[in-house]
């Protein structure tokens, strides 16, 4: 059973984390070798007059979509249209809120500040201070 990380010395660490580096090394270059092998048959299934789907993607984590009611874009655009002076982030965020839009998000506040920040359709008016242009 190996032992726990905090139980480790400095030395059998880097030792355990050299040994996983050679094994991402070695799966990375067989990987490599698989995908021009897979390059070559799909040549050859062309040349053949063939068909070649595309890769099915490995299954992982998806993104979540919202599956219903409007875009944060829209809520934020509507809480600042009584706002002409702008508002603070963090009043947007209660606005928003308030206003109906539903999130699951640790870092609500942090998405609200992006989408303000890089959306063309508001100007900062000064620091955290945000209006509709």
């Amino acid at each position: 059973m190996p032992r726990k990380a905090s139980s480790m010395s400095i030395h059998e660490l880097r030792r355990c984390l050299e040994a996983q580096e050679q094994v991402v090394a070695r799966l990375a270059l067989r990987r490599r070798k698989l995908a021009t092998q897979l390059a070559k048959l799909d040549k050859k299934i062309l040349a053949a007059g063939g068909s070649v789907k595309s890769m099915p993607v490995a299954p992982g984590p998806q993104p979540r979509r919202r599956t219903a009611g409007k875009p944060l874009i829209d809520y934020i655009i509507s809480v600042l249209k009584a706002a002409p002076k702008g508002m603070r982030v963090k009043k947007v965020v209660g606005a928003v809120t308030r206003a109906g839009y539903r999130s699951t998000s640790k870092d609500f506040y942090g998405i609200v500040a992006t989408a303000l920040r890089e959306g063309p359709q508001f100007k900062k008016m000064s620091r955290g201070v945000y209006a509709r242009r």
